[in-house]
């Protein structure tokens, strides 16, 4: 500041002395300011740091929250579990183990029932389930019906199927399950000789690898009965590798249903829908009623129909029915519209009145079979071998006969040209439509 004072009177002095002073200014002002700032700082970290600890703190006691939330759930199920168990034990001690036919006790017990359940988590449900079984309440094994009716009642995701770690099958003989809703259910590997599943809601069901047999250990006198699917909703249900004997799916909607090497004999599936299931492999053999029966779009690639299944009006539009084996069956007026059954063997088999319009019969081998009076328009039988096959008054008309061989078969009547018959590789011993008989 004194060089400041004696060079007062120069310019340049001036000059240097305004800068001296605004930095010394400057300097004087930093200081309070980097204070400032420091402050700022310190204190936006401590309220970053601030904010990150409640939420920790949050995210804990949400935590908490939940647990003691589940922890009281789970108590609350275990009380109505227990609560039911007591409530149905003091009243079979009151009315017997069979209510002794009390009509008031069953409607309690039914009621109870189907408010615990729609209560329970799956795996309370499934014990509850198991322990009314093994009491005869929900069974046939002591009377015609069930003492109690679970029908609407809530079995969403029940489990009383097996594990793959599980070494032996489960046993529900002579369950009765009629009128549930039993949506995602699983009987895996099951045992249901004699079940009742009449009108019941399976959309999703698995019961692969299930069984039953034909012996008589139910109450009902219904010979050979097994088990029973009437009417039952089975939209994309499991049947894989399952084997039934006498099983009765009379009207049930088993739409895309899984049907993989599914095994039936001796089934009633009259009227049932299985649009669009896959049936790849399956194996159906009779006596057996599958009449009336939806196979549209359905896949029965290598499927084996065999010792007198009736299929009659069943529906086989656009099937895919390649490889399939078909003995002794009939198919009187069944219509097969735009099929699939490349490389089929059809032995003994009976298509008379058959619509069978723009299928695709190639390759195949047809023995012994009879499509009188059958629709055959635009079919393709290109490399067929058939022997010994009547087509009496059908009609082929755009039938291509293609290398085809047709040896001891009778045409007579059948619409069906010269052209077309000359595609053929042989007609020998065949009755043409004229009624020529064409030497061996």
């Amino acid at each position: 500041m004194l060089d400041c004072l004696k060079t007062k009177g120069n310019e340049v002095g001036k000059s240097k002395c305004s800068i001296l002073a605004l930095l010394q200014l400057l300097a004087t002002l930093s200081v309070p300011l980097a204070i400032g700032l420091y402050t700022i700082v310190h204190k936006t970290n401590e309220s970053d740091l601030a904010r990150q600890n409640r939420r920790k703190d949050l995210d804990i006691a949400g935590g908490n929250r939940a647990k003691d939330e589940s922890i009281a759930n789970e108590v609350r199920k275990e009380n109505i579990l227990v609560e039911y168990q007591n409530s149905l034990a003091k009243i079979l001690l009151d009315h017997g183990m069979t209510l002794n036919g009390s009509v008031s006790a069953r409607f309690v017990v039914r009621v109870k029932t189907l408010t615990a359940v729609k209560q329970l988590d799956t795996v309370r449900k499934a014990f509850l389930i198991q322990s009314l079984y093994e009491a005869n309440l929900i069974t046939t094994a002591v009377s015609t019906e069930s003492i109690i009716s679970l029908e609407g009642a809530d079995l969403n995701k029940l489990h009383l199927g097996s594990t793959e770690d599980d070494t032996e099958r489960p046993s529900h003989a002579c369950l009765s399950l009629a009128g549930a809703i039993l949506t995602n259910a699983s009987f895996r590997l099951d045992n249901l000789n004699g079940a009742n599943f009449t009108n019941p809601k399976l959309r999703f069901a698995d019961f692969t690898d299930s069984r039953t047999d034909y012996g008589q250990y139910c109450y009902h006198q219904i010979d050979h009965l097994s088990v029973s699917f009437h009417s039952a909703i089975l939209n994309e249900a499991n049947f894989m590798t399952a084997l039934y004997d006498n099983a009765i799916f009379t009207y049930a909607n088993m739409f895309q249903a899984n049907l993989q090497k599914f095994t039936c004999r001796y089934c009633n599936i009259v009227g049932a829908n299985l649009s669009e299931a896959d049936l790849t492999g399956v194996t159906f053999s009779g006596p057996a009623n599958i009449g009336w029966a939806k196979f549209i779009n359905s896949k029965l690639i290598n499927a084996s129909f065999t010792n007198g299944v009736n299929f009659q009006q069943s529906d086989f539009t656009r099937a895919n029915a390649n490889g399939i084996s078909i003995r002794q069956c009939m198919f009187y007026s069944a219509t097969f519209f735009n099929s699939t059954f490349n490389h089929a063997t059809i032995i003994n088999s009976d298509f008379k009145y058959a619509r069978m319009d723009g299928i695709d019969i190639s390759q195949g081998m047809i023995t012994n079979s009879v499509f009188n009076n059958a629709h055959l328009v635009d079919v393709n039988f290109s490399h067929t071998t058939c022997r010994q096959c009547t087509f009496l008054n059908a009609i082929l008309t755009g039938a291509n006969l293609q290398g085809a061989i047709f040896n001891m078969c009778n045409f007579t009547g059948t619409q069906i040209n010269d052209k077309q018959l000359e595609q053929a590789s042989s007609l020998a011993g065949s009755t043409l439509p004229n009624g020529t008989l064409v030497p061996n």
